[in-house]
């Protein structure tokens, strides 16, 4: 939906035409709608969808009068002709009476009275008669409208003549001819012409052929939508084949604002209001209260424009005049309009298009008349949530209905099919993070004793509980998908218990989910347990991916022997589509395989065939992303690496996978440091320590929330060295570094205490990442333990 804004000149007609900025229209200042910049002599006109001609035309009679009176003086003359011409048909009605009553004396003195002197004017009464007789005729001959009582249309017919659009074209030629020829000004800029509105069309009749006849520079604000109209519009006044120029746009030096709310029409205000009913501003207000940003899954004044769509389609008629319903353009196009060139909505949900926000101001114009004037849509949103589901794919959607079902049980049809469809919603946009967020307020309720609430997983249905227990987990949601699974393996004991170990495995606990696992498949080889083909190769799955990513050496052997199990058998279905999520994890854990050998170029291949499979999930494509950004670290081919890592980072951060992010920054982090540490550009340096820093800081964060420690010694330390580095490039003391230092020797020194000193993690630790700072030249973790900066 977003489009780039664009700059186009013609040299023929010295017209400039930019489409995109429109939210940079000024607001109107001291009542006008003109304003003219002595410096620069530019006059810019704001057009509001109400202003008319004359606005227009005043305000440059006011500039005239403000630097020559006489001439002012004759222009206003000039323009009431007009006024004066209405005191002809006056001036002939009282010749007329006069005719009547002097014809008269002279007929009743003449013809009865027999007298025949001279008149006033020399001549006999019999003869003035007849003359008057004879004016009197042509009065009513070329002037019947003093008889016919059409005198209004008389006067109408004479306004237009000096109305039309022609008319008030030559008009402020005399005015424009005037300012120019004095060189009160230069060029001319109009902001929201809108050639398309018939009731501007002063504008496109009048005003810019004016302009064009004076030949002034002129620059016209419009929509980009509006380019090839406004193109063809000039094509039409220059009667030859136009070329347009492309210019080169500067970046807006300003953050982009709400266009001022009187320039829009008032379909596009009431159109608004159903934004921001459809939209999280109307959520209940401790709805509201949930602390946080987007990155967390806050989802402030977003708006679902598909729920826009149902409700105008259900209300049009209801909510729009006959006028404004005539004016109505699509709601794709208007979006367009709002997010290109008012700045009235902002992308809310990256990788969901159809969630964007509503500038703050729009929604403190339009909330009060939502909540008095709206309240029969929200019982539409109540007793209609079957059909709306049908209708609706996005998570605003979803808590939208949730929201309006809170007062309910959640044994109520209405308040589950609510909760069903935001677990599907979720599920399917992969927006964890707002789930995360919102989930205790969707299934809250009011006599609700206990912080989580389990009657929902009662109620729920095994295959929904399936996906939530899924969900939970990638927002590292870890209790509750624990909860979750308890009530799963009641019924389905396998993906109970596997996914118990894969909880296990994302919060570090690498061997003891190993330990579970391989129960499973032993009963399964001793036949004590019946497993699917699907079933095996998940178990599989999940052993071989447990082993190597806890880099558990010991098993080393074990899990590959596995992984080309589970891959042999998914291989073997060669009649039929494999399940693709299975496909891909066989990839990325041969990847990881061959990047714990030493065979980077092994993984790539791994990778790449796994981001052929169709249908990926973001999930999977940022892990993905985020390996093979490792494998290119590990081949030194850096920059590409931290491209592919920033990209794996951006999609998790995007749909709030909490489980897996604090990884993907770690290896994001440590590809930055390699890079800074590999260049001699101090400035280069600096901006690779700070991006390490900056991810090490927040996957640390993000642990100390979900209680995960996986790569948490890693994490530690890349934050560390950044620090450090960056202190020596600003020059600041080190000993600021030494609390990030103690958090690194008290991780080592609690690992050695448990026996872990030769894990992966502690030799990565002390091996690769402190060996990449010169003035550390310890080997082992005592050595670390002692060292002082």
């Amino acid at each position: 939906m977003k489009e780039k804004d664009f700059s186009a000149y013609n040299h023929d007609l010295k017209v400039q035409i930019d489409g995109g900025r429109l939210w940079q229209a000024p607001i109107h200042k001291k009542e006008s709608s003109v304003e003219l910049d002595e410096k620069s002599k530019k006059i810019s006109i704001y057009l509001y969808p109400e202003d008319k001609f004359s606005g227009v035309q005043d305000a440059l009679f006011e500039l005239i009068r403000q630097r020559n009176w006489t001439y002012y003086f004759l222009l206003q003359l000039k323009l009431r002709i007009p006024s004066l011409l209405l005191l002809v048909p006056i001036a002939l009605t009282v010749i007329f009476i006069g005719f009547i009553t002097v014809w008269g004396d002279l007929v009743i003195n003449w013809f009865f009275l027999g007298a025949n002197g001279p008149t006033a004017f020399g001549i006999p009464m019999n003869e003035s008669a007849i003359l008057y007789a004879v004016i009197a005729i042509f009065i009513i001959y070329f002037f019947p409208v003093l008889f016919t009582g059409e005198q209004e249309g008389f006067i109408q017919a004479l306004n237009e003549r000096f109305s039309n659009r022609e008319e008030l074209r030559k008009r402020l030629v005399l005015l424009l001819t005037f300012l120019e020829d004095k060189k009160y000004i230069s060029s001319v800029e109009i902001w929201n012409p809108d050639l398309a509105n018939e009731q501007h069309d002063w504008v496109g009749k009048s005003l810019i052929p004016a302009l064009l006849d004076v030949h002034l520079k002129m620059a016209l604000h419009i929509r980009i939508d509006e380019r090839r109209l406004v193109e063809n519009y000039f094509q039409k006044q220059a009667e030859t084949n136009l070329e347009w120029e492309d210019l080169e746009l500067n970046q807006a030096t300003k953050e982009v604002h709400p266009i001022a709310y009187d320039y829009l029409e008032t379909w596009e205000k009431s159109l608004l209001a159903v934004y921001v009913f459809a939209s999280t501003a109307n959520l209940p207000r401790h709805w509201q209260n949930v602390t946080g940003n987007l990155n967390d899954g806050v989802l402030k004044n977003a708006v679902s424009l598909p729920l826009v769509k149902v409700l105008l389609d259900r209300f049009k008629e209801r909510l729009f005049s006959e006028e404004d319903l005539s004016k109505l353009i699509s709601l794709d196009l208007f979006a367009s309009r709002c997010v290109n060139d008012y700045g009235i909505l902002s992308p809310s949900l990256q990788y969901t298009n159809d969630v964007w926000a509503v500038a703050d101001s729009i929604v403190a114009l339009e909330k009060e008349a939502i909540e008095e004037e709206m309240k029969f849509m929200t019982s539409f949103l109540q007793t209609e949530i079957e059909e709306l589901q049908t209708l609706l794919d996005d998570p605003v959607a979803a808590l939208r209905l949730s929201s309006t079902q809170e007062k309910e049980s959640i044994y109520k049809e209405h308040r589950l099919a609510a909760i069903r469809f935001f677990v599907t919603v979720i599920d399917t946009t992969e927006q964890y993070k707002v789930l995360k967020k919102y989930w205790n307020l969707v299934i809250k309720s009011q006599a609700e004793a206990k912080d989580m609430n389990e009657d929902v997983y009662r109620i729920l249905g095994v295959d929904l509980l399936l996906k939530l227990a899924t969900i939970f987990e990638r927002a590292a949601m870890y209790e509750n998908a624990h909860l979750a699974l308890d009530y799963i393996e009641r019924i389905f004991p396998f993906r109970g218990k596997v996914g118990k170990a894969r909880i296990q495995e994302r919060q570090g606990n690498f061997e003891t989910a190993v330990l579970s696992l391989l129960i499973i498949r032993q009963d399964w080889k001793d036949q004590k347990i019946v497993l699917e083909d699907n079933s095996l190769i998940d178990l599989n799955l999940n052993i071989s991916w447990a082993i190597v990513s806890g880099r558990l050496e010991a098993r080393r052997a074990e899990g590959k022997e596995i992984i080309e199990e589970a891959k042999a058998l998914l291989y073997s279905k060669f009649d039929a589509i494999r399940n693709n999520d299975q496909t891909i994890r066989s990839h990325n854990i041969l990847a990881n395989y061959e990047e714990w050998e030493g065979n980077p170029e092994g993984s790539i291949l791994n990778y790449d065939k796994a981001l052929q499979i169709p249908g990926i999930s973001q999930s999977s494509l940022s892990n993905l992303l985020v390996n093979k950004g490792i494998a290119l670290r590990q081949m030194k081919n850096l920059k590409d690496g931290a491209h592919y890592g920033a990209e794996g980072v951006a999609i998790k951060t995007a749909i709030g996978d909490a489980d897996q992010l604090p990884i993907a920054q770690h290896n994001l982090a440590q590809t930055y440091l390699e890079l800074a540490f590999s260049i001699d550009n101090k400035v280069a340096q600096k901006t690779y320590f700070e991006e390490a820093a900056k991810h090490a800081l927040n996957g640390v964060n993000i642990q100390i929330q979900t209680g995960s420690v996986k790569k948490k010694g890693q994490l530690l330390t890349e934050y560390f060295v950044a620090a450090f580095e960056l202190a020596k490039l600003k020059g600041k003391e080190r000993h600021t570094c030494i609390p990030a230092l103690m958090k690194v020797q008290d991780w080592l020194r609690a690992e050695k205490d448990a026996g872990r000193a030769e894990t992966y993690d502690c030799r990565v630790v002390v091996g690769e990442l402190l060996g990449m700072v010169v003035e550390f030249k310890g080997e082992t973790i005592g050595e670390v333990l002692t060292w002082k900066v």
